[in-house]
This record gives structure tokens, sequence and C-alpha cells, in this order.
């Protein structure tokens, strides 16, 4: 008899953790669906982003987007030749004038 009570709330004990553990995995899933949606509504922020500041800034002098960036207190790296690294954006130039503008991670 003892050994029977034992087994069904052994039986109980392990439907109601199953079923703590499914909840947990729908919970996951939910979350990764909107950590995607998340990320393609930043990636597609950040491609509206970029595409403003290339029609912005190509085509424009080197010494246009020095003079912006004082103005913002922005540092500039120039890491190689004909480049210049504000945070994550990169300005390539040739003869004075911008010519591409990248993210890079």
């Amino acid at each position: 008899m003892l050994n029977r009570k034992f087994l069904w709330v052994l039986l109980l004990v392990s439907f109601f953790f199953s079923g703590g553990l499914l909840v947990l995995l729908l919970n996951g899933g939910g979350a990764l669906d909107d950590s995607r949606s998340e990320v393609q509504r930043l990636r597609e922020r950040s491609n509206l982003s970029l595409e403003l500041v290339r029609q912005a800034w190509q085509g424009r002098s080197l010494s246009e987007l020095r003079a912006a960036l004082e103005k913002v207190s922005q540092n500039v790296d120039s890491t190689e030749p004909g480049v210049i690294e504000v945070g994550q954006i990169r300005f390539e130039y040739k003869d004075d004038l911008i010519v591409h503008i990248t993210y890079f991670d």
C-alpha cells in the first residue's frame, strides 16, 4: 500500500515537473521569436540610417566631414590611408572626396 502511494506521488511530481519544463520551453521559443523580430527591425533601421548617411556625405569633401565631426566632438580614427573611422562607420576617401561609406563590425 505504501509502495503504491509512493508511486502515485512520484508520478504526480514528475507530471508537474514535466509541465513546468514545457512552460519554460514554450516561453523560450516565444522569446527567441521576439529576439529575431527585434534583430530584423534593427537591421532595417541600420540599413536606412546607412543609406541616409551615404546620400548626405558621399561625394562631399573630407574637410566638410571633419568640420561636422568637430562640432559634435566626435573622435576620428585614421587606421589606414584613405580611410576615416567614426564609431562603426567607415568613410573611404580619395583626393579629399568621400567615395564610399560602410558599417564595420
